[in-house]
């Protein structure tokens, strides 16, 4: 069985100060296939077009200073494309290997050098990957 979906979401800011706006949009893909016993497969593509700065971090939108709270970056548009495999172990319990990456589109190479500090810009990349392998009990 395959499943597909999409998605698209839109922000939009008033600046109270100004009467000026701060729009961002972010658009998902999203694929599933469940053919194989047990096993399932799932995988998502989205882009995030942050606009000047409208996502920020602690009303960093309302002042306007164009940080974005996308994996920790300031990046303006941002790529991401996730593939998860999901188990069923055994009865009650599902394991999951996820697989993402987060690519900065601007080139500005403000995704974190290291996810553990947060930093970002100078030392940072135009690409993040995450591994991550959940197993979940589920009642």
């Amino acid at each position: 069985t395959i499943k597909t979906g999409v998605s698209w979401d839109h922000l939009q800011f008033a600046r109270t100060a100004g009467i000026n706006t701060t729009d961002a949009d972010a658009i998902g893909l999203y694929a599933s296939f469940s053919g194989i016993e047990k096993l399932k497969i799932n995988t998502r593509v989205e882009y995030l077009d942050n606009g000047a700065g409208a996502i920020g971090l602690g009303g960093a939108a309302l002042a306007g200073n164009g940080a974005a709270s996308v994996a920790g970056s300031g990046a303006a548009e941002v790529l991401a494309a996730t593939l998860t495999l999901d188990y069923a172990l055994w009865a009650n319990v599902i394991s999951r290997l996820e697989y993402r990456w987060d690519h900065d589109l601007s080139g500005g190479r403000n995704m974190p050098a290291n996810f553990a500090s947060g930093a970002a810009g100078a030392g940072g990349s135009n690409n993040a990957h995450l591994v991550a392998l959940n197993v979940i009990y589920k009642f």
